[in-house]
């Protein structure tokens, strides 16, 4: 989901808003990120990127070496029958590879780990499904890569040879693939144990013979014909984009609700115009808090009843478990399932723990959730997925902008949220806003149609198993002294 940055460039120095809150569904990041994973720039990105793809490539020549690759990726246990490559590399057949890229590429085996650490972890599939089961190890394969979704994949032949691709449509001959890693590689999605020459994954196309082929599951979903629980669901799906190009495989799309917070603890802060005095003298501030000096920031931590942010509380998706699981690969109508449900009653409410800027806990309690709620399609690509939130930092926002209200600062740190919200590559295929618990509870076997949504490239079809708000566990009260 593409959003304007024009929100952040309208800032000043008037006045800053901190948002500070999180909860225990929430991953807090504890340090940096490695500096083998450091963005480095897109030229030195494309210029590693295209050694490392050719090396591959080259290597891929020798017929034991790419019998060796299918086994390796038909015993997968990852979805798609991925495998992480840095990782790979450092293992039995990995490692035979590697020496065959230092080989015949003349890069040596040291030069090629250093321009991988260089470059985001990669994953190394087929992303194309007929691919994945017709390709038996010949040497009819070429070796692709992209960095972004929206980049012209390189790729080269056997021999080296650049070869021309384009996003629009994958090319007739298999092609292995080097990407950005969107999986959780320490959570096997299969739920087949592999042994070896055979598929770590159920056979669900009755063409695939997975003691030969790349075989995978078939779209499904909603665990077992009940009895089902207490929710939301659908049972019928219709998408016409998904949001994923060829080079990406199958679609990681999940269904999430999402519900509104009312009132957050904030920080704030207001310019010091005096040495030596608070600009506001009714503004508690922080214990041991330096005193005022000209062109520093006075802060003080209150809370807000009127702030609002948009919090995630339930979904579905293949990695869901249970009545949350639905599984769908491709475009076009998906029904016939059972019921799938994205949305219970006690996720309604919440654990919020507010802390200040020293680590004090300001607040701890359960909140409810409560209207407008949204209904979202999305396409995950976080390396995430549910029952995880489509983001992974803590609720601590900061801007600068001139308005002045509550108001004013209210829509403005919600839309901030909004933003991070999606981010980390994840796209919004549709989102619908249900303003009211009474249309929240009105669902009984409904379609949500693009034509009434945010982005609109699925409809979907909501039921209501005797949900109600009445359900819902209770809040407490903020003690706000």
């Amino acid at each position: 989901m593409n959003k304007s940055p024009s929100l952040l460039m309208v800032c000043s120095t008037a006045c800053t808003i901190v948002l500070l809150g999180c909860d225990d569904r929430q991953a807090i990041p504890t340090s940096p990120p490695a500096a083998s994973e450091a963005v480095v720039a897109p030229s030195a990105d494309a210029t590693v990127l295209r050694t490392v793809t050719r090396a591959v490539a080259l290597a891929l020549q020798d017929q034991g070496l790419r019998s060796r690759l299918l086994n390796d990726m038909r015993d997968s246990r990852v979805r798609e029958h991925k495998l992480e490559f840095r990782r790979y590399l450092h293992g039995a057949s990995g490692g035979i590879l590697l020496a065959k890229m230092a080989a015949r590429s003349g890069v040596s085996r040291g030069e090629l780990l250093s321009d991988l650490d260089a470059l985001r972890p990669l994953e190394f599939y087929f992303p194309v499904r007929e691919q994945r089961q017709s390709w038996h190890g010949g040497a009819d394969l070429l070796v692709a890569a992209q960095l972004k979704e929206s980049d012209t994949p390189i790729g080269f032949d056997l021999e080296g040879r650049p070869v021309t691709l384009t996003l629009a449509a994958a090319p007739g001959t298999p092609t292995v693939v080097l990407t950005p890693v969107e999986t959780d590689f320490d959570a096997p999605t299969s739920p087949v144990v592999a042994t070896p020459g055979t598929l770590a994954s159920d056979a669900g196309d009755p063409g695939c013979d997975p003691n030969a082929d790349v075989c995978d599951m078939p779209p499904s979903g909603g665990g077992s014909p009940g009895p089902y629980p207490i929710g939301l669901f659908f049972n019928e799906m219709v998408v016409r984009d998904n949001h994923e190009p060829w080079t990406r495989g199958d679609p990681e799309l999940e269904v999430w609700l999402s519900g509104t917070q009312v009132g957050l603890w904030e920080e704030l802060s207001i310019p010091c115009f005096e040495h030596g005095y608070p600009p506001d003298p009714t503004k508690p501030s922080y214990p041991n808090e330096p005193n005022c000096f000209f062109g520093s920031q006075y802060y003080y931590y209150h809370y807000n009843p009127n702030a609002t942010r948009l919090f995630p509380l339930d979904c579905a998706g293949e990695n869901a478990s249970g009545y949350h699981r639905f599984n769908y690969d491709g475009t076009g109508s998906f029904w016939g399932l059972y019921d799938t449900f994205f949305a219970e009653p006690d996720k309604f409410t919440i654990l919020y723990v507010a802390k200040d800027k020293y680590g004090v806990i300001r607040d701890k309690r359960y909140v409810q959730l409560q209207p407008p709620f949204t209904v979202e399609v999305l396409e995950r690509d976080d390396g995430y997925s549910c029952p995880e939130p489509p983001h992974r930092v803590t609720f601590k926002v900061e801007i600068n902008f001139f308005a002045a209200s509550k108001k004013d600062w209210v829509k403005v740190s919600g839309n901030v949220l909004d933003l991070i919200l999606f981010r980390n590559d994840n796209d919004l295929v549709s989102r619908w806003t249900i303003p009211t618990w009474d249309a929240l509870e009105a669902f009984n076997r409904n379609w949500l149609y693009g034509s009434t949504a945010e982005q609109g490239d699925a409809d979907i079809n909501v039921g209501n198993n005797g949900f109600s708000r009445t359900q819902i566990p209770p809040e407490q009260i903020p003690d706000t002294t």
